[in-house]
């Protein structure tokens, strides 16, 4: 009994070393410069075939973002609980003119596909290479404020009154997915550290938006009938990098 009491606090005590010697652990603050990477795709769904339109080039802009997390430390693996929020703001829109279906997507109507803000939470798991670096891979769940504006023909047909209605549609709205990715933590100097991540999502959304064969339909047989209004689906395609200053205490 005494030599499993003894066992016990000797494996204690080296997992108390390890822990005062770890980098990775305790309350993290921090705010970080973000490079949102935004490209989509759009799927023309009907009764009996689906015609995507491939994706567009991405399209790139910085931002900012914040984040909390705390670390647990066992002799060099941690694990971080973390909360996110991120300011995105990165618009896209059909541009790879060389693509034939963008080409007739950009003759007939316009769209975009826009990531405002995005929140929630993700756990990293990692180990402490060293007292200054540790690396880990990460796996969260977000909220993704978005935005999709989509037409399909140019609207000379409502104005001249053959359609009863405007094809031009804006879809707004929050949809969750989950993320993944990887990153990079080094202690800089006492209370303060750098981190580097990148991490990705995709998500579909329906759009309000009619397609463009339920126009010409449309526009041929001069019919407002609902029985043509079949679905456009839009495919978001998110990959963040971001480097951040964090508060340690």
């Amino acid at each position: 009994m005494n030599k499993i009491f003894k066992i016990l606090i000797i494996f204690s005590l080296i997992i108390l070393s390890k822990t005062a010697d770890a980098r990775t652990v305790g309350n993290y603050l921090g705010v970080d410069l973000i490079q949102t990477n935004l490209d989509f795709s759009s799927d023309k769904k009907f009764a009996n075939k689906t015609i995507n339109s491939g994706y567009t080039n991405p399209t790139s802009k910085f931002s900012y973002g914040l984040q909390y997390g705390y670390a647990i430390n066992i002799m060099g693996v941690f694990i971080t609980p973390t909360l996110i929020y991120e300011f995105n703001n990165t618009r896209n829109r059909f541009n790879k003119t060389n693509q034939y279906a963008e080409v007739r997507q950009d003759y007939y109507g316009k769209s975009f596909a826009e990531i405002k803000q995005r929140y929630g939470a993700k756990l990293n798991i990692g180990y402490d290479i060293t007292k200054n670096l540790g690396v880990y891979g990460l796996i969260g769940y977000a909220v993704n404020n978005y935005s999709s504006y989509n037409s399909i023909y140019y609207d000379k047909y409502y104005q001249q009154g053959i359609l009863s209605e405007n094809p031009w549609a804006t879809t707004s709205g929050k949809k969750t997915a989950p993320f993944f990715g990887a990153g990079f933590n080094i202690k800089l100097y006492k209370y303060w550290s750098f981190n580097g991540e990148y991490n990705y999502t995709t998500f579909k959304i329906k759009s309000k938006a009619k397609t463009q064969e339920n126009l010409d339909h449309r526009v041929v047989s001069k019919l407002a009938d609902s029985s043509w209004h079949d679905s456009l689906l839009i495919n978001y395609k998110i990959s963040i990098i971001k480097f951040g200053l964090n508060y340690n205490f």
